[in-house]
């Protein structure tokens, strides 16, 4: 296992209509400073967000993996059934 700490990105294109559209799950050895917010899990990891992209977020936050997508959901709708994944190379 890597000591990579994991950020989650909103990848939406164009106009704000779209923005937070997509979600990406991005592993990096150092997270960007505006990803400073740390998301409770049950896996022991590092996962971190925006401020801003909590705005997407309510109560029962999950990443689940179902018909091979990750999907992320809370308590009230899915906010994106296929989430990607990337690993960011540092410059």
């Amino acid at each position: 296992m890597t000591n990579n700490r994991y950020c989650r990105t909103s990848e939406g294109a164009g106009g704000a209509c779209t923005v937070g559209d997509a979600f990406q799950v991005v592993g990096v050895s150092k997270a960007p400073s505006d990803y400073d917010v740390k998301l409770e899990n049950n896996q022991d990891a590092d996962v971190l967000t925006s401020k801003n992209d909590m705005t997407f977020f309510g109560p029962g936050l999950k990443l689940d993996f179902k018909n091979n997508f990750l999907q992320l959901k809370d308590d009230s709708e899915m906010i994106d059934g296929q989430v990607t994944t990337n690993n960011q190379v540092d410059k």
